[in-house]
């Protein structure tokens, strides 16, 4: 089994975790006609399909070391379940916090549900003593700026799906006249994004502790786990999101399997394929996998500091702020730049003591 065994190694598999995981969200910005809702099964089923390859190619690498099936034996079964239950989690946040995005932008439903989930995290780091948040005074002040970007998030996403294109409207009868139709998008937009930040929140604790003790989930079962309860998930939710979406028209299954091509499917399975490997590195350096201890800058880049990456790779790279209607332009930089510092500020926490 591939594991990282020296200082150089593990810099280089946290650098690529933050790359790998910051990155994942943005290919939804090259689909196209492609629906969010339809996007995600492909990510769910890419992330499967090569956690698997991962786990069987990689797992079973080096023969002086225990191997995959080795370790899922040694494994206690309440840590297999906490790994199975945080993929899940995982998978029900990203699904809440993107189909929003759907309506609106990456930039403000990441800037709102990563920002909440951080907040969370940060006061759960607070109550518990946990002593890896460093300077906690200072990853306070990161928490505040992440409430306000999550807010500014909030507004910015509102507006911009109150432009978003509702379902399309039966034929009247002759004589008949249209009844007024409210908007709903704005507001679940809204609660999609900050109930997906509570999920996106809860999963990193629980994946942590599937690891602890010498009966731990081992990073190539915990990947297979992880991307199972992750595809489990995303099977169950995204039916029902399909058939009452807060934008567009409703769809089913058959869309998925009729309606797509290659080029529609491949960026779904690619978003998939570049989440599992991320989140691969993640495992092979997070304690107690690695051999040399993670040092707390890279640490805190892979676990809380990739949401930043994928809030302004969307804003400037993929425009989404230069698209931006007007009324959500001001609020977008507002969010984007809030979660930008609020990350530096929690990051930049760990290198100092309490």
């Amino acid at each position: 089994m591939f594991l990282a065994t020296s200082p150089t190694a593990i810099t280089a598999l946290a650098i690529l975790a933050f790359l790998l995981l910051g990155f994942w969200p943005v290919f939804q910005k090259l689909t196209g006609r492609w629906r969010q809702e339809l996007f995600f099964y492909d990510f769910g089923l890419g992330v499967l399909i090569t956690a698997a390859i991962l786990a069987v190619a990689l797992g079973f690498f080096n023969s002086s070391e225990l191997s995959f099936t080795d370790s899922l034996m040694l494994t206690a079964k309440r840590n297999l379940a906490y790994a199975l239950v945080s993929g899940g989690l995982f998978g029900i946040g990203a699904l809440l916090v993107m189909t929003a995005a759907g309506a609106s932008s990456l930039a403000a439903t990441f800037s709102t549900g990563f920002g909440m989930a951080l907040v969370i995290l940060v006061i759960r780091g607070w109550i518990i003593g946990d002593k890896s948040y460093g300077n906690m005074a200072l990853a306070a002040l990161g928490a505040l700026l992440a409430l306000v970007g999550a807010v500014a998030g909030s507004v910015a996403g509102a507006a911009q799906a109150r432009k978003a294109p509702g379902p399309p409207l039966p034929p009247l009868a002759p004589g008949q006249k249209r009844p007024r139709r409210k908007n709903r998008a704005p507001v679940f937009t809204v609660v999609f994004s900050w109930l997906g930040g509570l999920f996106l929140a809860l999963y990193l604790g629980i994946l942590e502790t599937s690891r602890q003790t010498e009966i731990g989930v081992a990073p190539y079962p915990g990947l297979l786990l992880f991307a199972g309860g992750m595809f489990g998930a995303i099977l169950l939710f995204n039916p029902f999101v399909m058939n009452f979406p807060i934008w567009g028209a409703p769809m089913s299954v058959r869309d998925f399997l009729l309606n797509g091509r290659f080029a529609d499917h491949s960026k779904g399975l690619l978003a998939g394929a570049v989440f599992a490997g991320g989140a691969l590195c993640l495992l092979l350096v997070l304690p107690p996998a690695a051999n040399s201890p993670v040092p707390p800058l890279l640490a805190a880049l892979m676990t809380i500091g990739f949401s930043a990456l994928t809030v302004l790779s969307a804003a400037f790279l993929f425009g989404e702020v230069r698209q931006a209607a007007p009324d959500a332009k001001t609020p977008l930089l507002a969010a984007v730049g809030a979660h930008a510092v609020a990350v530096t500020l929690v990051v930049a926490a760990r290198m100092f003591p309490g």
